[in-house]
């Protein structure tokens, strides 16, 4: 009621101007908390941005370590795999010495024989007959089957 008798002893031009203080009021009032939210979402978003660089750095870094182990692995299969050639080379040198040895008792027990003058009686033993190729390799000369 009190209103009414303030409106009705004032002049239109004074409350034009009184309603339009109070709406620019309203509206300076609407748009500061229109800044404020705006505000606070450019602050989330950065902070969003900051997140997603850090699970980047983080993805990164464990796909990085992901080919180091990788590459880790493939050098150690590598390092077997020349083991392993390198262990049957060693066994194939093995076999070309005991082969050579065998070899040599045979020769030695043809001289043997032959110095006893018993070479009538000389027998060739073992799984195959071998000879000695130019090269320095063992080479199957006579098969057991073939002895039968």
């Amino acid at each position: 009621m009190s209103e009414s008798l303030v409106e009705q002893n004032m002049p239109a031009s004074v409350l034009a101007v009184a309603e339009a203080d109070v709406e620019m009021v309203s509206l300076d009032t609407r748009a500061e908390r229109q800044r404020q939210l705006i505000r606070h979402a450019q602050e989330l978003h950065h902070l969003n941005l900051a997140a997603a660089r850090q699970v980047l750095r983080e993805s990164t870094a464990q796909a990085d370590t992901a080919k180091v182990r990788c590459e880790i692995a493939r050098v150690e299969a590598e390092a077997v795999r020349l083991k392993l050639e390198l262990a049957r080379e060693a066994l194939r040198e093995a076999r070309a010495k005991a082969d050579l040895a065998e070899l040599q008792l045979a020769a030695r027990k043809r001289e043997l024989l032959t110095e006893s003058g018993t070479t009538d009686m000389c027998e060739v033993s073992g799984e195959q007959k071998k000879m000695i190729d130019d090269d320095g390799s063992v080479v199957p000369l006579i098969s057991e089957q073939m002895d039968a």
